[in-house]
């Protein structure tokens, strides 16, 4: 079924959970001739509940038209390439553009395992739209995932993102190593320093003095700013017990020293931990 703009009304004020739901920027990888995004739901039919691995996506595809608007549809067979024969039009608003409208509509009721928002870069419509969201909103997920190229697009999103949610960030092509994807004031936010795992593979810049304060069990990173120093501390808070340590990547970090890393620190009691 697709939904028309009053039954989505409605239907976007039911709470619901879904394993995932993603909207994806258009990008070279997409089939379509057109310039397109995607809005996916992972979601359990109601026959199917109890079932184990029992999801089946919900595919929206919106497409740029030649009117400068653009119209969506639902992709019923996305390798065949069918759709429900049923579209919706914006005008005046590109398909990214559209898409994320109504995939911060959806979220507003969808409790999700994972969510996910791949924007490359950051156009002025689209900067708009999220700043037009409201700020008292937050996503209701256990993991929030970022892809993007645009160093802009990351502080958009915190606000929305609950705190306690774990957080990816990707970036494709990797980027060259003077291209920081965050800059070092996101990790004095509380979502950056409460959150139970970080996972990124771009460059950030995120201090000795304020690793620390990231009380994530799994870090994994590209910091260039991290030095002996600073995995030293976080080795002294793990041994004192006020920190849990799964596992801890710090890739193309500054200078490390197994002296300075040890500095204080008793071998033998690391290895009876």
């Amino acid at each position: 079924m697709f939904l028309s703009r009053e039954c989505f009304e409605l239907a976007s004020h039911v709470d619901t959970e879904a394993y995932s739901v993603y909207v994806t920027d258009p990008s070279e990888e997409n089939e379509a001739p057109e310039t397109t995004a995607e809005l996916t739901v992972w979601y359990i039919p109601p026959e199917d509940w109890g079932i184990p691995d029992s999801h089946k996506p919900f595919n929206l595809l919106f497409t740029n038209d030649a009117n400068g608007g653009c119209y969506v549809e639902r992709v019923r067979e996305k390798k065949k390439r069918k759709y429900s024969g049923k579209r919706v039009y914006y005008t005046n608003e590109t398909c990214l553009s559209a898409a994320l409208r109504v995939f911060f509509r959806l979220t507003r009721s969808i409790k999700a395992k994972e969510l996910e928002v791949k924007i490359d870069s950051l156009s002025e419509e689209v900067e708009r739209i999220l700043k037009q969201q409201q700020q008292t909103f937050l996503f209701n997920c256990k993991t929030f995932i970022i892809r993007t190229e645009d160093r802009r697009v990351p502080p958009l999103l915190f606000p929305f993102i609950p705190i306690g949610c774990a957080l990816k960030i990707y970036c494709y092509p990797f980027p060259e190593p003077d291209q920081f994807i965050m800059d070092s004031d996101s990790f004095d936010l509380e979502l950056l320093r409460a959150t139970p795992s970080f996972d990124t593979e771009g460059i950030v810049r995120v201090t000795d003095e304020q690793l620390p304060n990231l009380r994530g069990h799994t870090l994994s990173m590209k910091a260039p700013c991290i030095t002996s120093k600073g995995v030293n501390t976080v080795i002294r808070q793990w041994l004192e017990g006020s920190r849990r340590i799964v596992e801890m990547s710090f890739n193309e970090s500054g200078r490390m020293n197994n002296s300075e890393i040890f500095d204080g620190i008793d071998d033998s009691v690391i290895l009876s931990e």
